[in-house]
């Protein structure tokens, strides 16, 4: 007779103090609630893909605190990349993505007041690729690029049309990333970031250390023309 394999999950976890949080899993081993010691828990739905529809909240009986849920919608025969989420105030963003390599292209967010245009956020991408040492000791080209993220675009009160704002450029907010220079060495973590709005560009530079942990990051000003 075959062996059937039970894969093994966390049910249960109690600190030195004796509170004890449980865990309970669907049938597909993925985690269907969290019951944490004060009684309130968080609970999760999937569906047949087993993404995620629904998060939520649920307090404790008695304690008069309201219960909060953020649904999430999928396009047909699309795994993983919600078409839209909904948070507990009923507040609705919507995504499309790249059909190339998934990334986001547009999140379009709630109305921010009574009148107002969504917002919607554009994402443009880029291939890079790491330059990293061979058994020489020279750095050379990875095999493989990678897609990162080039560009973030908000429009702040108009409304988007293609990749524009209705009122123009001085209506635009852009976020520029830096991953460094073409040429090695380079893993491409993100050196900086610029914002440009209202024709001045701030730049934020970032360092890390020999495994990736960020351990520095300037602060945002104008005087900085390039990251290290």
């Amino acid at each position: 007779m075959g062996e059937t394999e039970i894969p093994s999950r966390l049910w249960k976890f109690a600190d030195e103090l004796g509170n004890v949080e449980a865990y309970n899993y669907t049938p597909q081993y993925q985690i269907s609630e969290v019951i944490h010691p004060d009684g309130n828990k968080h609970v999760a739905t999937y569906d047949a893909n087993g993404d995620t529809t629904s998060y939520s909240f649920v307090s404790k009986p008695g304690s008069g605190t309201a219960n909060a849920t953020t649904t999430y919608a999928y396009a047909t025969g699309c795994c993983g990349k919600p078409s839209s989420v909904t948070d507990a105030n009923n507040n609705t963003t919507d995504f499309t993505y790249d059909p190339v390599h998934g990334g986001v292209l547009t999140a379009t967010g709630p109305t921010p007041s009574s009148g107002a245009v969504r917002p919607v956020k554009r994402y443009a991408y880029t291939q890079r690729y790491a330059w990293v040492k061979n058994s020489a000791g020279a750095y050379v080209q990875a095999n493989r690029p990678l897609w990162l993220v080039l560009s973030e675009k908000v429009c702040r009160t108009s409304a988007t049309v293609g990749d524009a704002c209705a009122a123009g450029s001085s209506d635009e907010v852009v976020v520029s990333y830096d991953y460094g220079p073409n040429a090695g060495p380079n893993n491409l973590w993100l050196r900086g970031k610029v914002v440009t709005a209202d024709g001045a560009s701030l730049r934020t530079c970032f360092s890390y250390d020999q495994i990736g942990n960020k351990i520095s990051e300037t602060s945002a000003r104008a005087g900085l023309t390039s990251c290290p």
